[in-house]
């Protein structure tokens, strides 16, 4: 059996973007897309989850443009670099 020194067990998404979100972005920017703003059950808001650990979001738009771009905006504040395409 392999040793770990420590772990988390979670049983669903939201649970799982809490912990890293909170580990990864709290006091930092998140970019996240206005797409991604949904409500996930039970009247739970992935926006209010992010902002409960202490991330600042910032939104993107939700286009279905498909072509690369350079992700103009990026902060060093910024927890992780935007999903561009």
């Amino acid at each position: 059996m392999p040793s770990a020194a420590a772990a988390h067990v979670v049983n669903n998404g939201a649970a799982a973007l809490v912990l890293v979100a909170t580990a990864l972005a709290a006091g930092k920017e998140t970019v996240i897309s206005r797409g991604e703003m949904v409500e996930i059950g039970d009247g739970f808001r992935l926006p209010d989850l992010l902002v409960s650990t202490g991330a600042r979001l910032r939104s993107t738009s939700g286009s279905a443009a498909r072509r690369p771009v350079t992700c103009p905006g990026r902060s060093p504040s910024t927890s992780a670099p935007p999903r561009c395409r």
